[in-house]
């Protein structure tokens, strides 16, 4: 057992090594150039940016477009050409020729580059380039459209100028050129105007008597502002990792996870951090009985995890041979193309060879694109395995939890938590199992480890019939994971391979104990997922016995799966439109296209399977419609798919996505109307200028922060890796209003966000006997020994969740309460299902 002071010493060690982290990060974005775009330099920005603007207005009024006669400066002329291709907003003038001179400037004396003339040329060299692309943009017919989102596929400015150059010579653009006199006297003049306008910086002339160099230096009133936001930045900046005695318990907003730093038991967006709406709302929490809900975070918040050294081996060789298993990325780079062999000049004098680099260059950004991919999982696996090995010292591990506005329960530690990964589940088992006191508890573990491979579609005996076949192939992985692969071809390898060590110790003990299992300790969890849950609570809420048949709210022989019951009626549909359907059609400007036989063809020489439909299906709970679907449908399925050449593969999308909905419309008809009253209810109140609200069943208010936010931003299109430039921290406007779309739109998924948590509290809260809790919202897992009791109380919860309390009824009494007044929305109409049927249910969680 460990102590409080050890405890904080852990604490204060990770918040050491990520104040380096964040040191270094600091230290690096000063070499290269890159300070301006960190929080600190954006805040420097925001201080500065609104009064040099005005001074740079004032005077580009004075020299430029109200000018006087006589000899004008240099620079004037420069200004004089830029400024025809802001006409329409001349605001974004001022504000580029504002941003680019303070990002240069920042960057530069940060990194301790002093030298007048340096900056000043610095300076005209990226205004030039901004205002000639914007130039380019805004003159030549479609540009933007053409060639806006190709530029930022691009990494670093680079290879976005030499994509750019390439698309001036293809349209023959030119832009003026100037002097190099004529373009370090802009900067030297943008730099005098920023001396003027801010106490930040000044000029000094001390060496110029001798040296003839003048510098552009920070004042020690800069220099204190800096220092003191990078301490801020650091004193605020904290690693959350597991704890090694249990977290502190919540009982209040403020005060729980970690006991040498501050944790909050609500997350939220950090736009609305200091809104006073936010700060109502949380003071109200604070003085409210939420004693379940407290309960229910610190129940699972107790949780006693170890690494599993078996596992923890196991990832290690995989990484330290190259990775490229069980879904771990390879560690190495991908092999980069070789360079395209002909030159430009060859390449402008030939059709073919045009169309070749421009398929060369394709394959090249696919390939940047997928090492981009890889680098962020090999460093997230990396990051995870050396995390699990440092805590792998300690015999206990616990993780401290929190919530959202919904009631969601989260952990507060990335990375390294139960509600990872598959190779993070993996690494990690419980420190004190409930030891197993009935014989059936065998079948459960052999059910469980089936599900881990992919068979949780067939009958329960199936699944206890695919382990006993496979038993040889299980021992082998455990003998040998390296070597002999079969494991990795599993669904969830390694929360496969650590149930498969953790079957042939329970064989073990069996036969060293008379074939009883009773007394074996099983480490892995054995967890119960439900069937497309948000679909469950809609069925549930309104009794709709088709939708509850589909999800498993009743019982059947085998797993109902409303995936493939939706991929039915869709093939049906779709082969009547393959005989049946349109030869050719028109869209809006009268061209003609393919007709739905043709689509319905093409979807057929595809296939029409479960996971075409899966996510469109899975999300119409949570409020994606008819135009959702297609978006999903077009980015899984048919986007830059050969089957869909002749067809398009953005109107094959939406085709599909027109059948899925109709087939769930008469799949899951509660969901809809459940989805239409929310909304509606929500559209009264947010018409009111209300945030939508309703109390859950445990008595949590869950209040929408969606407000009406106030983002100034402007194109800046070299000025960084974005398309937009964010100059101000986007906040709420002044008065605090509500965003009314947001407020409708996020009503249906928030809510029965609240309900899926309202259920696993209850859930926790209820198991008498139960220690061990790896929960992720709809997925509920303990240990072996303490499964039955889990699985039980899961399924009473919810009959009890939907048989004492009516959730709809409630929200629009809570919103009539709140607006005053009568609200003439009647409550959908509910179906025939008993509820009860859950308890029998044998997949309803499974």
């Amino acid at each position: 057992m460990y102590t409080l002071e050890q405890q904080i010493e852990v604490e204060k060690l990770y918040k050491t090594l990520a104040e380096d982290k964040e040191f270094n990060f600091l230290t690096k974005a000063k070499q290269n150039d890159e300070y301006a775009d960190t929080k600190i330099g954006k805040g420097i920005i925001k201080i500065v940016l609104d009064n040099y603007m005005s001074n740079i207005e004032k005077n580009v009024l004075e020299t430029v477009i109200n000018k006087k006669k006589g000899i004008q400066p240099s620079y004037s002329k420069i200004l004089k050409n830029y400024i025809v291709y802001y006409k329409n907003n001349l605001n974004d003038f001022y504000m580029t020729l504002a941003v680019q001179t303070l990002k240069v400037v920042i960057n530069s004396v940060v990194a301790q580059q002093f030298l007048l003339s340096n900056i000043s040329k610095k300076i005209s060299d990226e205004l030039h380039d901004e205002v000639e692309l914007h130039a380019f943009m805004t003159t030549v017919e479609n540009a933007d459209k053409r060639y806006s989102k190709e530029m930022n596929k691009r990494v670093g400015r680079h290879f976005k100028k030499q994509f750019i150059f390439h698309a001036y010579q293809g349209n023959d653009f030119k832009f003026a050129e100037y002097s190099l006199k004529d373009m370090v006297s802009l900067g030297m003049h943008l730099i005098e105007l920023l001396v003027e306008t801010t106490d930040y910086f000044y000029i000094d002339n001390s060496q110029s008597v001798e040296k003839k160099i003048a510098e552009l230096r920070p004042t020690e009133i800069f220099l204190q502002a800096l220092q003191n936001s990078e301490d801020n930045s650091l004193a605020r900046v904290v690693k959350y990792v597991p704890t090694i005695i249990q977290p502190k318990s919540w009982n209040g907003m403020f005060e729980g996870g970690y006991y040498s730093y501050n944790s909050v038991f609500m997350r939220y967006h950090p736009y609305i951090h200091n809104t006073k709406t936010l700060k109502r709302y949380l003071a109200r929490l604070n003085e409210l009985d939420l004693a379940p809900i407290y309960s229910a975070v610190n129940r699972i918040q107790n949780t006693a995890y170890h690494i599993n050294s078996y596992m923890l081996n196991v990832v290690g060789t995989i990484l330290e041979s190259g990775g490229n298993r069980a879904g771990i990325p390879q560690m190495k780079p991908y092999e980069k193309l070789p360079a395209f062999p002909y030159g430009d000049k060859e390449i402008e004098e030939s059709e073919e060879l045009q169309v070749l680099f421009k398929e060369h260059k394709k394959k090249m950004i696919t390939m940047i694109h997928k090492e981009n991919q890889r680098q962020g999982k090999a460093l997230r696996c990396t990051m995870v395995y050396k995390l699990a090995k440092d805590f792998s010292r300690f015999e206990t591990i616990y993780f401290p939890m929190n919530i959202d506005f919904r009631g969601r329960i989260y952990p507060i530690p990335t990375g390294l938590n139960p509600q990872g990964d598959d190779m993070t589940k993996g690494l990690l088992e419980y420190a004190f199992p409930k030891a197993v006191s009935s014989e059936d508890s065998l079948q459960w573990l052999m059910i469980h480890g089936a599900g881990l491979a992919g068979h949780d579609k067939i009958c329960l005996d199936e699944r206890i019939q695919w382990v006993q076949d496979n038993k040889d192939n299980i021992v082998n992985s455990v003998d040998n994971p390296i070597g002999y692969t079969w494991w990795q071809e599993q669904d969830k390898p390694f929360q496969f391979l650590a149930w498969s060590r953790e079957y042939v110790n329970a064989l073990a003990y069996m036969s060293a104990h008379n074939g009883s299992l009773i007394g074996f300790e099983c480490h892995c969890v054995i967890a119960y997922d439900g069937t497309c849950s948000g679909l469950q609570h809609y069925s549930a809420l309104l009794r709709d016995p088709v939708g509850g048949s589909a999800v498993n709210l009743v019982d059947h022989d085998k797993p109902s799966d409303i995936y493939q019951e939706v991929a039915n009626k869709v093939l049906i549909s779709v082969e009547n439109n393959s005989h049946n359907g349109t030869i050719e059609d028109t869209d809006r400007k009268g061209n003609k296209m393919p007709g739905t036989k043709a689509i319905a063809e093409a979807w057929l020489a595809h296939g029409i399977t479960r996971k075409v439909c899966k996510r469109p299906v899975m999300t119409l709970a949570y409020g994606s419609g008819q135009y959702g679907f297609g978006d999903q449908i077009f980015e899984d399925t048919t986007k830059d798919n050969p089957f869909f050449n002749g067809v398009g593969d953005f109107r094959a999308a939406r085709y599909m996505a027109s059948k899925v909905w109709d087939a769930v419309q008469t799949t899951v008809v509660s969901a809809t109307q459940g989805m239409s009253f929310l909304k509606n209810l929500a559209n009264e109140l947010a018409s009111d200028n209300m945030p939508v609200e309703w109390i859950t069943p445990l008595g949590l208010p869950v209040q929408q922060m969606y407000l009406d936010l106030h983002t100034e931003c402007f194109r800046l299109r070299f000025g960084g890796a974005s398309v937009r430039y964010r100059i101000y921290v986007t906040e709420p406007k002044e008065g605090e209003d509500t965003d009314k779309k947001k407020q409708v739109s996020g009503v249906a998924p928030n809510f029965i966000h609240s309900l899926d948590a309202t259920h696993l509290m209850m859930s926790v809260n209820a198991c008498e006997n139960v220690s061990n809790f790896t929960t992720v919202h709809d997925s509920f897992g303990t240990s072996l020994g303490e499964a039955e009791e889990l699985r039980e109380v899961i399924r009473q919860q919810m009959v009890k969740l939907y048989s004492e309390n009516e959730p709809l009824k409630d929200f629009k009494a809570h919103a009539e309460e709140l607006l005053g007044k009568h609200i003439d929305i009647d409550l959908p109409q509910k179906g025939t299902l008993d509820i009860n049927s859950i308890l029998s249910s044998k997949f309803v969680f499974h």
